[in-house]
């Protein structure tokens, strides 16, 4: 039973880590390539999961509509297909991470790509 517990606090700290690496890369705080690689890996799955759930807000880069994912052009303050004000929504609604850049809700605590703290 022991033996159990010892490998459960062992594979903890091996996630704790793991982690913490990818909260450095995305902070570019490690240098080393193939971490880098790996948590822009991390980054791509987790897009796709979001995608997959319904759940992912396009970057302002992307220029497609939040609401209905049609793209729009350059300098657009609505979408011609839904009405979504995207301007508002990208001024009001979200914010980029501080630590891995990904996009946030404003009122998230969270970062749900690298787990850092926000709104502190």
């Amino acid at each position: 039973m022991e033996d159990k517990k010892l490998r459960e606090e062992l594979t903890t700290k091996f996630i704790e880590l793991g982690q913490l690496a990818h909260q450095l890369a995305r902070n570019n705080s490690i240098q080393d390539q193939q971490v880098i690689k790996i948590s822009d890996e991390i980054c791509l799955i987790d897009k796709r999961i979001h995608e997959a759930s319904g759940k992912y807000v396009p970057s302002k880069e992307e220029m497609r509509c939040p609401s209905c994912m049609t793209s729009y052009e350059d300098g657009a303050v609505f979408c011609g297909n839904c009405g979504q004000n995207i301007k508002e929504f990208y001024e009001s609604t979200i914010e980029n991470c501080k630590t891995c850049n990904s996009i946030v809700k404003k009122d998230s605590n969270y970062c749900g790509v690298c787990g850092s703290r926000l709104n502190i």
